[in-house]
């Protein structure tokens, strides 16, 4: 998907692989991977009313963790996407995965 150039593709497929195992820490990874891909390849940020739907609660903890990993594979650097994605890996009490979020945070804000 990626190596082909279809980003954003990838990371829906990605996202709909979260959805069905929340805790899968490497698929987490891989979203990550491809967002910084997508990133050096030139990939623009979502559009103002994408981020206005996203920043909304989701119907439950894993939906909230998919709006904010989406919101931050479209803007990799964003240390507000990176402490939301992290609140919602907690609310949903995906340990590993907000373990995850926090060294990213750490190493982001170095």
């Amino acid at each position: 998907m990626a190596a082909a150039g279809q980003f954003e593709y990838g990371i829906e497929m990605l996202l709909q692989a979260i959805r069905l195992a929340p805790a899968n820490l490497e698929i987490h990874e891989e979203l990550r991977e491809v967002a910084l891909q997508r990133k050096a390849a030139g990939g623009a940020d979502l559009g103002y009313l994408e981020k206005v739907k996203l920043n909304k609660s989701g119907a439950d903890a894993v939906e909230s963790v998919l709006k904010a990993e989406k919101l931050l594979a479209y803007d990799p650097g964003n240390t507000d996407c990176i402490v939301a994605a992290l609140r919602a890996a907690r609310a949903a009490e995906l340990d590993a995965v907000a373990a995850w979020l926090e060294r990213m945070l750490k190493r982001t804000s170095e």
